[in-house]
């Protein structure tokens, strides 16, 4: 019985811990999206930039 609430708190930990991961991960691509449409719309300045930062 012990062992049972121990392997759920366990998985509730580790289904936390993945949604978290993934939230973040989810942030990330929206940032990098958000950036790219802003140079794409900006034109010129998108790869000037990006040179610049090599």
């Amino acid at each position: 019985m012990i062992v049972w609430v121990l392997v759920g708190f366990a998985l509730g930990f580790a289904a936390l811990k993945a949604i978290r991961t993934l939230q973040a991960h989810r942030e990330r691509l929206t940032a990098a999206r958000q950036e790219n449409q802003g140079s794409v719309t900006s034109g010129p300045a998108g790869p000037s930039r990006t040179s610049a930062s090599l």
